[in-house]
């Protein structure tokens, strides 16, 4: 996808400043993009350009940022480090964002296994669904690899949604731990 699929579908959501703000969203990843590609520069003013765009963007840009993050780090060292970064960054939107890269980039199940453990302790309720989302996501054999960051997380979790969810799976499990 690109800038024209927001721009030619932009009346599915006619908010011209919802637009602009998607459309320099994903000229600042491309910019991040371009400075790796052409450049050779994968710094901090790519994690900034990434971030802001992140921030800036709404759900629909994600759409677009999502697969882009992750063909960046398939192809760039230095991107799989700013998504990493970017799990411990301050925003929890950044964070969340992370999250998905990490889904289909160049990431290891054992790095996979080790920041969506991290983030399930995350104090942002987003970030710490998501990143429940993101075991399962990966399938049964992982969610069970998983079962003792589960239970870590499940044993500290206050939201009662998230209880929930964490109860069903362990019940799923009970007796193969």
């Amino acid at each position: 996808m690109s800038i024209n699929f927001i721009l030619k579908n932009w009346y599915l959501r006619p908010n011209l400043k919802s637009l602009d703000e998607d459309t320099e969203a994903i000229l600042k990843i491309k910019k991040a993009l371009y400075n790796a590609i052409c450049l050779k520069q994968i710094n901090s003013e790519s994690y900034l350009l990434i971030t802001s765009g992140i921030k800036e963007g709404s759900k629909y840009a994600w759409e677009i940022i999502i697969p882009m993050l992750e063909n960046m780090t398939k192809y760039f060292e230095g991107f799989r480090d700013i998504i990493i970064k970017m799990l411990d960054d301050t925003n929890g939107l950044v964070r969340e964002t992370a999250l998905l890269v990490m889904e289909n980039g160049s990431f290891s199940q054992n790095e996979k296994k080790q920041l969506y453990g991290k983030l399930l302790l995350d104090k942002n309720k987003k970030v710490r669904s998501r990143a429940k989302d993101m075991i399962f996501r990966e399938g049964a054999k992982f969610e069970q690899a998983m079962l003792q960051k589960l239970k870590e997380a499940s044993a500290i979790e206050t939201d009662p949604h998230l209880i929930e969810v964490y109860d069903y799976t362990l019940k799923k499990y009970a007796g193969s731990s």
